[in-house]
């Protein structure tokens, strides 16, 4: 009777730091979230964009294997995605076009997609999840910047990852 609830204490233990460790990987994304919200002055979509990406950043840390390996690699990758509009508006290259904003968007998200596609073949186990987390997680970074742009610009840059990745995925399953 002893050793079953000093094996209920263990897991409980475990899985609660495993909790506390998504946490601290889900505040990684509050700095993006903070400076999208000052350069596009969108923060509804912004908040639920952003907590969306915390909230799954929480979970794949907590889920760990491939989800977890893909996390840094997902928020790296989408850093061109978001940045690419961003950067377009303080320089005044999009002055208000929206579609100029849409174009910056889909290059970034095929930035990130070809950044993931190579990145996942050097993951050694669970590619496909691997894969699939961090596209997730590149695509809402990247929404956060394509806000900027409206729903065609965050449609673009994931039209973008999507296109580059697909292949990526092609690759994976054959080898």
């Amino acid at each position: 009777m002893e050793a079953d609830a000093l094996k209920v204490r263990a897991k409980r233990a475990y899985e609660l730091g495993r909790v506390r460790r998504g946490l601290r990987f889900a505040v990684l994304p509050l700095p993006l979230m903070i400076l999208s919200t000052n350069v596009c002055g969108a923060p509804i979509p912004i908040c639920l964009t952003g907590g969306a990406l915390m909230l799954l950043v929480a979970l794949f840390a907590w889920r760990g294997g491939s989800y977890e390996a893909a996390i840094k690699p997902g928020l790296f990758a989408g850093l061109g995605a978001y940045a690419l509009p961003l950067i377009g508006e303080v320089l005044g290259l999009c002055g208000g076009e929206r579609m100029m904003a849409a174009s910056l968007c889909f290059l970034g998200g095929v930035l990130t997609g070809a950044f993931l596609g190579a990145r996942v073949i050097r993951e050694p186990i669970q590619r496909g999840r691997f894969l699939f987390a961090g596209c997730v997680i590149a695509s809402l970074v990247g929404s956060l910047g394509c806000v900027l742009a409206g729903l065609g610009g965050v449609l673009g840059m994931v039209l973008g990852v999507t296109t580059i990745s697909i292949p990526a995925v092609l690759l994976v399953k054959r080898a």
